[in-house]
């Protein structure tokens, strides 16, 4: 199942691949970019990337979860050439062992708020990413660690969940070198036309109210 991901559960199959989607976009690959995937798991994002013809360098401190990830490239192979070979890297919780400005993009997917030491690792994101480098991230919001899955996680694997405070980060991410920090908000927003039509009919109000003010 886990070789199968993000199509090996169906509830959570939307969500993954929603939040993947806005994660790219503000990445803004290009062609035989560097990508750093950094909490890579079983390596699956790596995949995606490498089908996108990035070089892949895939990051976790599970060396079991990384041996997947092999096994994912190798029976799972990509529908184009490699541009180079991916690569894996195991990760000792403090340092990522590669030189510094080595890599053009860091993905981290639904790994930050694992993190004790985020101070430290950010640090690092910034040592290892070139100029005009992006670092991207898709985590949970500021009250994860009260979820039940997330106290259920906890409590029975001692697995570290914890909330993930955008204006810390922030703070954080200026004092080690990073410049700013955009944020894609996602959520489930269901609407009706009539809904639609009606909040156009608002936008449209106050448009004419601005250009109206701006006249005089």
């Amino acid at each position: 199942p886990l070789m199968c991901k993000p199509f090996n559960v169906i509830f959570e199959a939307p969500e993954l691949l929603i939040n993947l989607g806005m994660i790219l976009s503000g990445l803004n690959l290009g062609k035989s970019m560097t990508v750093l995937d950094f909490g890579a798991g079983t390596c699956w994002i790596s995949r995606f990337l490498n089908q996108l013809e990035c070089i892949t360098i895939s990051c976790d401190v599970s060396e079991t979860a990384l041996n997947i990830g092999r096994r994912l490239f190798e029976e799972s192979s990509i529908l184009r050439e490699y541009v180079l070979p991916p690569k894996f890297l195991h990760f000792d919780g403090h340092r990522i062992d590669l030189p510094e400005k080595s890599v053009d993009r860091i993905i981290c997917y639904d790994a930050f708020h694992h993190i004790s030491n985020q101070k430290e690792i950010l640090e690092e994101f910034h040592r290892v990413l070139r100029d005009g480098g992006i670092a991207g991230f898709s985590e949970p919001g500021r009250h994860h660690s009260k979820d039940p899955k997330s106290q259920y996680e906890m409590e029975n694997f001692r697995v570290l969940e914890n909330d993930i405070d955008i204006a810390e980060i922030d703070r954080m991410a200026t004092e080690v070198g990073f410049t700013h920090l955009i944020l894609k908000v996602s959520g489930e927003m269901d609407m009706t036309a009539a809904e639609l039509r009606s909040l156009n009919s608002v936008t449209r109000s106050k448009e004419k109210k601005l250009i109206t003010k701006g006249i005089r």
